[in-house]
């Protein structure tokens, strides 16, 4: 399993986690200094049963221990929220998410905030099982009574956690005109109360209209400047499975991995003052969670792996290349896409430009499905999304 070092700034962060200072009930319009602290995920697609192993998600067979190796964390963490921007179940089957809850709950009653914020497989089997289950994670909270949208504080800190989920279980995204006066509404107060504002949601607000589909981004164009002109600088969100980070004027949307595949990443996020800190790094299944897990999470990732360099391979042998110069180009492939999944090709990408077997990786897959895509990823690798750091209101 790769494992990433995290020295300095990882010392840095825990400093910030361990002088981090608990919530304030809601409603309350005083004028705090901020310090704040949060674990952030997304796509936990969490089934008390037992799911068969993808290419995609390794883990997967085995997300019942690994959601409770990552609670264990959290808990030791002690930061002041666990956010988690969508799809938390695999269906929204009932059962699923009454096991999730109780998970949840333990995080909650260890004096840690959770906020949610619904995915559209939370609602493809039963949209109210949502608020019977996480309902008690936001009492007292501010809530959009035409969506299950909630606005949540902590210190300095106004969480906006979103429902762009107004499809039920299609892949539709966006909020309705009643719900976008609502944000604007307490928007505008929260910024005039002088707090920092986080915005959640599970779709992306700020992905390419011209590239990305509907069912990958929040279909209200005007939300960016919604968000700008109230000063919400930090947006996560999810649905991608992939680390991404997103810039546009004052914003930053962080697009959060999946946990149970790529290099397992959570991200850690501290502000104090105006210092914005986040970093990623995997669960520490050495630590956290039954014992063995580490061993089968760090399989997993093996096997994830060599699928991924067999794609390339596969077709290479075909054409009765040499066994040698297929796995280097496996090899490649497999470090693009590993790289990607962690938000951290854009490091990589002059590496990878100069690798001797790029060009027999494209001849192999140009004419396959992941032909456009590697192309794309090569042409447009973003900025690295494993940090950031900014000053707030600069």
């Amino acid at each position: 399993m790769r494992h990433f070092r995290l020295g300095l700034l990882c010392a840095l962060l825990s400093a910030l986690f361990s002088i981090s200072l608990r919530g304030e009930e809601a409603g309350t319009s005083e004028r705090t200094e901020t310090v704040f602290s949060a674990v952030i995920t997304s796509d936990l697609h969490y089934s008390a049963r037992r799911q068969e192993a993808g290419l995609i998600v390794p883990l997967l067979p085995h997300v019942e221990e690994a959601m409770r190796a990552l609670a264990e964390e959290v808990i030791a963490l002690q930061p002041d929220a666990f956010i988690a921007t969508g799809d938390l179940t695999v269906s929204g089957k009932e059962e699923d998410a009454e096991a999730l809850s109780g998970i949840m709950r333990e995080i909650h009653e260890a004096g840690i905030r959770v906020i949610l914020t619904p995915g559209n497989h939370d609602f493809d089997s039963d949209k109210d099982s949502y608020g019977r289950n996480y309902g008690f994670l936001s009492e007292g909270d501010l809530h959009d009574p035409n969506s299950l949208s909630v606005l949540t504080r902590i210190g300095g800190v106004s969480i906006f956690a979103m429902d762009d989920c107004t499809g039920g279980s299609g892949m539709n995204a966006g909020f309705s005109a009643s719900t976008c006066e609502w944000l604007r509404e307490n928007l505008e107060r929260e910024r005039a109360s002088g707090r920092k504002i986080l915005f959640l949601a599970h779709r992306s607000v700020l992905l390419d209209r011209a590239v990305y589909p509907e069912s990958y981004r929040i279909a209200n164009p005007e939300l960016p400047s919604i968000l700008e002109n109230a000063g919400a600088q930090l947006i996560f969100t999810g649905h991608m499975h992939n680390q991404k980070l997103l810039e546009k004027g004052i914003l930053h949307e962080l697009i959060s991995a999946m946990p149970w595949t790529g290099s397992y990443l959570i991200g850690r996020l501290s502000i104090e003052g105006d210092s914005i800190l986040y970093q990623t790094e995997p669960i520490d299944f050495d630590r956290f969670g039954e014992e063995g897990l580490s061993e089968i999470a760090e399989e997993a990732a093996k096997k994830a792996a060599e699928t991924w360099r067999e794609v390339p391979m596969s077709l290479g042998r075909e054409k009765g290349l040499s066994e040698g110069e297929l796995r280097e180009a496996g090899d490649l492939f497999e470090r693009v896409i590993s790289s990607y999944q962690d938000g951290v090709l854009p490091a990589h990408l002059e590496e990878i430009r100069e690798n001797e077997s790029l060009d027999l990786l494209r001849e192999l897959i140009r004419e396959t499905n992941y032909g456009p895509w590697f192309e794309d990823l090569l042409a447009n690798s973003g900025t690295d999304a494993s940090s950031l750091s900014f000053q707030w209101g600069k």
